[in-house]
């Protein structure tokens, strides 16, 4: 099931208040509570002006969240992390301190090569150019 969230208003871009116009929609996943998905139709406008992406967002919808706000505005300003937090409606789920503590035993040396990169599992990671041909770096 789908649903357009759709509006008359004209829409300004937030970056640089110039005209928004209609590009084209995508879907997006609302959980609801008791984990119910719904798909929703999202609108994506483009700034005519500074060419930037913008998203029209339902009110029942947070902003890079996939639940939805439970009847809560997020203000303009955002939210802080205590707000984030009781706003969750999954609950936690506790890991096994053994678990935990084992993966803080190991310890591996990487040099750092003239990139300023280490390998580690057949990937490479950036680190910081004054760590360049350090062993103990951490």
């Amino acid at each position: 099931m789908f649903f357009v969230e759709s509006s008359e208003n004209s829409h300004l871009c937030p970056v640089c208040q110039g005209i928004l116009r209609y590009r084209d929609s995508r879907p997006r996943i609302r959980k609801k509570e008791g984990g119910v998905k719904e798909r929703l139709m999202i609108r994506r406008f483009r700034c005519q002006n500074c060419h930037s992406y913008h998203n029209e967002l339902p009110d029942c919808l947070v902003p890079y969240k996939h639940y939805e706000s439970l009847g809560a505005a997020v203000p303009e300003e955002g939210i802080s992390p205590l707000q984030e937090w009781n706003r969750a409606i999954r609950p936690l789920t506790f890991l096994d301190a053994a678990v935990v503590s084992e993966a803080f035993l190991h310890h591996e040396q990487r040099k750092v090569d003239k990139g300023a990169c280490i390998s580690f599992r057949g990937k490479r990671y950036e680190t910081i150019f004054d760590w360049i041909h350090c062993r103990d770096f951490l």
